[in-house]
């Protein structure tokens, strides 16, 4: 049955949507693409920023996680407790996968010399940048409803 969760978390997620649009565009759109990321005209400077910037936030978002649940010892106490976790921490784990991935997609344009100026390093990098913000607000997001549910419960 957790496997099953796993697999549904995985599957039915933006993050998911993703990936699948980045194969789409690669394997049906990578002439148009290519013809796009020749016609761009990049700073070099700026690119070496920006290509850190979805490894920045896979950092926040490991970071994140973490504090998700330990970010109070009593918060924590009660949310370990909690008969549901289990599916807290699958989702937890599922977007530490996908940043994981996200992290590897941006950073693949960059050690292998493709660069954004290939359709393909254009599209791994777009599409991880893009990933790992979705995942940076979900786990935002996340962190915020918990902290609601225990703002409201002690008052």
């Amino acid at each position: 049955m957790r496997f099953l969760y796993y697999l549904k978390v995985a599957l039915v997620s933006i993050e998911a949507l993703i990936i699948t649009v980045m194969l789409l565009l690669f394997f049906f759109f990578i002439v148009e693409v290519n013809a796009l990321a020749k016609s761009l005209s990049f700073n070099e400077e700026l690119i070496k920023f920006l290509m850190l910037l979805p490894v920045g936030v896979v950092v926040w978002v490991f970071n994140q996680s973490r504090e998700l649940v330990f970010s109070d010892a009593q918060q924590a106490k009660v949310i370990v407790n909690w008969p549901d976790y289990w599916q807290l921490k699958v989702h937890i784990n599922i977007s530490i996968i996908y940043a994981i991935i996200f992290c590897v997609f941006a950073i693949l344009p960059w050690i292998s010399k493709l660069g954004l100026s290939t359709g393909t390093g254009l599209i791994l990098f777009t599409g991880s940048l893009f990933g790992t913000l979705v995942v940076a607000a979900s786990i935002y997001f996340a962190k915020i409803s918990i902290n609601e549910l225990f703002l409201f419960e002690n008052s």
